[in-house]
Parts: C-alpha cells; sequence; structure tokens
C-alpha cells in the first residue's frame, strides 16, 4: 500500500507540475504577445503623431514623484506615447540609460530621424521640467555631451533657468564651437557674465549690422550696461571687426571686478502647478 501511494504521490506531483508548466507557458505567451502589441502600438502611434495624422492639442498628465501627484497640462503628443500617469521615477532612469549610453561625436541632430524612444525622452524632459524635478539639471548637463540633445538639452537648462548648470554650458560651447547661436542665446536668457569675453572672441558679421546689434543687446542684457559708444561703427573689413572686438574686450576687462559680481536672477518662466 505504501508502494502505491507513493507511485500515486508521485504522478500526482508530475501532473501538477506539467499543468503549472503548461500555464505558465500560456502566461508567458500571452504576456509577450501583449508586449509586442503595446510595442507595435506605441510605433503606430509614434508615426501618427509626428505625421501629424491626429492632429494636435493639450490635455492633462499627472505625473508621480517622490509620493506627490502634480498634473501638468502637456501636449497630446505625451499622452498618446507616454500615458496619462507617469512615474517620474522611471523617466529619470530612462535618461540613465541614455547617459551611459553616450559616444562623444559630431552632432548629428541635423541629420538624425529621430526614433520613437528618442522622441518620448523629449517629451519626458519637459514634464521634469515642468514638476521641477531634482535631477533634471544633472540630467541636462550630461546630455551637453550627447551628439544628438546637446542643442536641446541647452533649451531645457534654459527653461529651468538656473545659472549653476553656466559652467557646463560654456564648456561645452568651448568643444562645440559651430554653433555658438545656440549658446550665446542661453547665457542672454539666464544671464551668465563669465561668458561675455567668448561671446567677443566668437563674434563675425554676417548679415550687415544685424550681427553686431544682436552682439550689443546680447551683452547689454548680460552686463546691464549701455554700449551706445560702440554702435555706428562700419564694420566692412576685417581689421574694423577686430577693432571693435578690442575695445569691446578692454570695456569689459576695465569694469571693476566684473567676475566677482552675482548674476542676475534667471529670466526663463516658470509654470504654476497644481499639485493634488
Amino acid at each position: 500500500m505504501w508502494t502505491t501511494n507513493t507511485v500515486r504521490l508521485k504522478n500526482s506531483i508530475t501532473m501538477n507540475l506539467k499543468l503549472t508548466l503548461r500555464v505558465t507557458a500560456i502566461i508567458g505567451i500571452f504576456l509577450g504577445l501583449a508586449f509586442f502589441a503595446r510595442s507595435l502600438w506605441r510605433e503606430h502611434a509614434y508615426r501618427m503623431t509626428t505625421s501629424g495624422a491626429w492632429g494636435c492639442g493639450f490635455g492633462n498628465v499627472t505625473v508621480v514623484s517622490e509620493g506627490v501627484k502634480v498634473e501638468v497640462r502637456t501636449g497630446l503628443d505625451t499622452i498618446r506615447l507616454i500615458g496619462r500617469e507617469v512615474d517620474a521615477d522611471e523617466l529619470v532612469r530612462r535618461f540613465d540609460r541614455r547617459i551611459v549610453e553616450i559616444s562623444p561625436g559630431p552632432e548629428i541632430w541635423r541629420e538624425h530621424r529621430i526614433t520613437r524612444d528618442e522622441y518620448e525622452l523629449i517629451l519626458a524632459a519637459k514634464l521634469l521640467i515642468e514638476i521641477d524635478h531634482p535631477r533634471a539639471l544633472d540630467i541636462f548637463v550630461a546630455l551637453l555631451d550627447d551628439p544628438l540633445f546637446v542643442t536641446r538639452a541647452d533649451d531645457w537648462i534654459v527653461e529651468l533657468g538656473d545659472v549653476q548648470a553656466c559652467p557646463a554650458l560654456l564648456e561645452s560651447w568651448k568643444k562645440r564651437p559651430n554653433y555658438p547661436y545656440v549658446y550665446v542665446n542661453a547665457f542672454r536668457e539666464l544671464p551668465y557674465s563669465p561668458a561675455i569675453p567668448h561671446i567677443i572672441e566668437v563674434f563675425r558679421p554676417r548679415i550687415g549690422d544685424y550681427d553686431a546689434e544682436h552682439l550689443f543687446q546680447t551683452l547689454e542684457t548680460i552686463s546691464g550696461e549701455s554700449l551706445n559708444e560702440f554702435r555706428g561703427r562700419r564694420l566692412n573689413t576685417p581689421a574694423a571687426v577686430d577693432k571693435l572686438k578690442q575695445d569691446l574686450n578692454k570695456w569689459w576687462i576695465q569694469r571693476p571686478n566684473p567676475e566677482s559680481e552675482p548674476n542676475k536672477p534667471a529670466m526663463a518662466i516658470r509654470k504654476t502647478l497644481r499639485v493634488d
């Protein structure tokens, strides 16, 4: 009898194990299909959204950060591709994975066709800015080394309005001198006075007096001083341009301790959030 019961127990265990394996396999298949279907849907949503086929508009997204729910007004692209309720920590982890994979190289933001994951990161950056996430600044500074996101990271830092990132912006500019307007606009918006010598150094007039006036307005915004004494010069020769730059450098150097002056408060406009 004992042997018979043992055999029955073994058979029962074997049958239960087989049943469990079958159920697990079926569940795995369904989960795999669900994941595959979700991936297909996200790719379809990305194509329809970026092509404009689904139109545009605005809606509310709930961002959960450190247990606090923040309601953010955002575009429908964010709702369609990321969702109506978003975990801020998951967004940060996605950026961290991107940062780990950064490979130094030439800028590719002009020629590169943005993938769905990259577009979702662009949308995610806006959410981190809206909720003023404590990791946002560090993430955007790290993305200044990303050949794709460098120009966008510059804009995101300006939107945060935090001058702490300006030294990193200046170093990024020195490594990527081909896009001065990107950085000049950032230092004008924040503003950041230690960038003034570099702004003067890279000045190259190309469109009549327009570039010179833009230079003067930028320096006036950052320094808080009038530069009318330098206006009206004819910059039709390289020697004239060099003389202007020399005079501007002299103006900046002769100011009393310009580097010790505190920067003005950030000028970026911050949104008002409603916390549930």
